[in-house]
Order: C-alpha cells, then structure tokens, then sequence
C-alpha cells in the first residue's frame, strides 16, 4: 500500500517502484474535481470494432512502462490486426473475467492529455480460434461433413444402447441440408424431425426448441434462400445452449452480410457452414465449416472424436503412419489436397469485406425498394414471403402473372439485361410452405453491396412492362 501524506485538502501518495520513489498528488478541492469538465461522447461507429488474429504467447513478456519501470508480465498473446493502412499488434493480458483480454496501448496524447503511460481497453476474447475453421469447397460441402460427421459420432456413441439420434430441421431449408438428412433417415441411421413453415416461409423458434427436445443437431439456415428471410437463430441457440443439442447453421445467405454482434459461441452456434462466392465476393468452389468447443475440442487425443466424426478421411500431409485421421483441428478434418489458389482468394474477400461499411443496412434498403415498388405495380405482380425488409437479407422472391418463372426470368435478361434467378432454388419445402411449388417456384432478385438504386429502378420498371402497367424507356 502507498504512502499518504496530508497537506490541507491535499493528499500525496508515495509509490515505491522497484526502489524509485513516485508521488501522486490529489487536490480534493481543486475545481476540476467539485466541477468537472463535460466528456465528449461520440456516437458508436461500427469501424471503431476491430477483428484481431490472435497469435498465442506461452513465455513472459517484458513490459515497458513510460515511468521507467520494466515489468514482467504474462501475456497470453499477441493481437495483430490492420487498420487504416497500418500493420498493428497489441499485447494481450488477462482481463476482468475469462472471455476478456487486457490491453494497454499508446497514442500521441500519451503524457500530455492522457495519463500515465497510455490508454488501456479490454477486448472480447472470442472462443472462436481461428484453428476451428475447416477450409471446404463450398457450403454443401460444409454441410455434408457436419451432419454426416455428427450422425457418424453420434453412432459410434449410441450403438450399444441401439438408439437413433434425432435430427431436426425446418421445411425451409436448401437441398444441401436437406439431401443429407434425407438420406440418412431413409438408411436408417437418424430420425428426422421437419418443422413446418408458414405461409410467409416463416419458422417460429418455440417450434424448433420444442421438436429438438433430447435432439442431437438442429440444422437450420440464417436466412432463406428463397425469400431472404432472417431465421431465429439466435433465439433457438439461446434455448439450445441449456441443452445437449448440437445447432448447425447454414449461413450461405447471411455471412458477409448480417453482422453478429456477438460470438459464435456466445450465439449458441456449435457448427457454422458458410461458401465463398456469395456476400463475401469470394471464389466459387470453397467455403468454410466453423466448429465450435462443443462440437470438438481444438486438442483432442487420438481416437477421439467429440460429437463430430471426420466423414472425408484421407491424407494431411502428416502422421502419415497413423491409422485415424490427427487429433487436433482443422487437420482432422482436411482431408486431400487443398484448393490453395481458391483459399487464398477468399482470404483476400474476407480481407477486403473489412471496413465495408453497413453490408446489411445496404441490402435492406435496396430490398425495400424493390417490394414497394413490385407492390405498386398491381395484383399481376405478387411479393412472395416476407414482406418486411427489416427482417430479412437482400433476396426478394416475386411472380408476375401471365408468365411462368423461368419464363419472367428469360424476358428480364433477354430485353432489360437484368440476370435473376428462377424455379425452385434448391428448396421445394419452401415453395411448398409459400404456394408456389406446383407453378414452378417464383423469380428471384438479390441485391449486394454493388447494387445501385437505379438498379433497383430498372428492375421494377421492366416489370412494370411485362405486367402491362409500364412502358419501355425511350418508348
């Protein structure tokens, strides 16, 4: 404890430092205490949240203190990071609870307008290591290898007690979850349980919580591919995490796109599968499969598998001699001969997705255009789905009567040059749940951070024309 000497209002505290004597002077009654100057705040800025690689560091680290002092402390590593052009790194130490880091840094105002040696913050330590991302070539690939992984765990566990896992899933989802889950109930080895939809296409939480009761995995998609509607994962991983069951999550249409503000795990998502070439502008042909600590831990010994098994087995390029697959991820489940040039393509996506403002905000605007716009058009043009632009990704699904899907679409990029996609999109439950399956899906419209307004414009005029309530430009 410091030394404290009184001098009328004043107080002095004696610090010993490693033999050097500091004081610290306090005036109780100086002004700046009874009336203290008035602190700016600033509203947030999202480009004030910063990602950080997180480099490990086993051995003490040296700190050196602005006042003379040099310190031993243990830091448990290094956070490297770009901002505004410049490499940085921030030394990390242990913060206020176990998901938090200490972090002192400098700045110019050091010693002049900020005391002491620098400003300090503690940042999030996120459970979500990068050594838990698994390199795939694409999303259907992430899925495949996490139901079929956590189904083949799931019965090298369960086989004396003859037990089925249950999966379940919603009526929604894309064939890439769907197929597989399909496939695995028809051979016997899961029992499948399907949440139905509304006729919006929307799934209520309390129904996903309440079918996965004593479930194994929940796979179910962030967003809809059909009508870009926003799913609850959040409230189902809320309720999930009480539980045992694994949540699977199919993010094709949201990452790159909706923001979480917290992390994974904190979400409540165990198994995140994503692909490269959708929002985040990436290659074709790679994606990613995030598995979290409940899934598999990042240090396992071998043989051991936690609740995903490793479905694509083959060489990693070490411990060739062994009979199973490594321990340890990601190896344990890159399996052959990586796609180098299409992974480094979407770390450059990834990268350059940094500071891109407000990707969400963006896509919401621009989806709420086109729906008042296709709305005002008439009964001929019908919105399917989700009509609420706030609730959803920047996918738009539509009708227009007198032509069939695949017909609107070959008109629009034939005479407008306007590309949208039509059919089914790989999902029939969901046209099943909307009412559009047995006329043949619906025309769909997806805007990212390169569509303009006047995009959207273009859009609603040339359907306009093809319901006959618009004429061509220059007509």
């Amino acid at each position: 404890a410091p030394t404290i000497l009184r001098a009328g209002a004043c107080r002095l505290h004696v610090l010993d430092r490693e033999g050097r004597l500091f004081v610290r002077v306090r005036d109780e009654s100086a002004s700046g205490r009874a009336h203290p100057p008035r602190i700016e705040r600033y509203p947030y800025d999202p480009a004030w949240r910063i990602f950080a690689a997180f480099e490990p560091v086993h051995e003490p680290m040296a700190v050196p203190l602005r006042i003379g002092v040099v310190t031993q402390e243990t830091a448990g590593g290094i956070a490297r990071f770009r901002h505004d052009g410049h490499e940085l790194a921030l030394r990390l130490q242990e913060g206020s609870a176990p998901d938090r880091w200490f972090v002192v840094f400098g700045d110019a105002t050091n010693g002049t307008e900020t005391y002491g040696a620098g400003r300090f913050l503690e940042a999030r330590r996120d459970a979500d290591d990068p050594s838990r991302v698994v390199l795939t070539g694409g999303a259907t690939a992430s899925l495949n290898m996490a139901i079929n992984g956590v189904a083949l765990a799931a019965s090298r566990r369960d086989n004396r007690a003859r037990r089925r896992p249950l999966f379940v899933t919603t009526q929604v989802e894309h064939n890439a979850v769907r197929r597989p889950l399909l496939a695995l109930a028809e051979r016997g080895e899961i029992d499948l349980r399907i949440v139905t939809a509304d006729s919006h296409g929307r799934v209520e939480a309390g129904a996903i919580v309440e079918a996965a009761r004593d479930a194994e995995l929940v796979a179910m998609a962030w967003a809809s591919n059909v009508t870009g509607a926003i799913m609850p994962v959040e409230a189902v991983g809320r309720a999930l995490a009480e539980t045992d069951t694994l949540l699977l999550v199919d993010g094709s249409q949201a990452v790159g796109v909706v923001g979480p503000t917290r992390s994974l795990r904190e979400l409540g998502v165990d198994l995140l599968a994503f692909s490269g070439h959708k929002a985040l502008h990436g290659p074709a042909g790679v994606g990613a499969l995030y598995i979290g600590p409940n899934a598999h831990p990042l240090r396992a010994r071998r043989g051991a598998s936690g609740r995903i098994a490793p479905w694509l087995v083959g060489g990693t390029g070490g411990e060739s001699t062994a009979a199973a697959m490594p321990a340890d991820l990601p190896t344990r489940f890159e399996a052959g001969t990586r796609a180098t040039a299409l992974h480094a393509g979407l770390l450059a996506a990834v990268g350059d997705r940094d500071g891109a403002g407000d990707p969400i905000g963006h896509a919401r605007r621009l989806r709420a255009m086109i729906v008042d716009g296709l709305a005002a058009l008439g009964p001929r043009v019908r919105v399917v789905g989700e009509a609420d632009a706030s609730q959803c990704v920047g996918v738009c699904s539509f009708t227009v009567e007198g032509f069939a899907p695949d017909e609107a679409a070959v008109v629009l990029e034939s005479e407008f040059g306007i590309i949208a996609r039509a059919g089914l999109h790989c999902a029939p439950g969901a046209h099943e749940a909307l009412g559009t399956l047995q006329t043949g899906g619906t025309v769909r419209a997806s805007v990212g951070t390169t569509t303009t307004e006047s995009d959207v414009r273009a859009l609603v005029d040339a359907v306009g024309v093809m319901a006959g309530v618009g004429s061509r430009a220059g007509a």
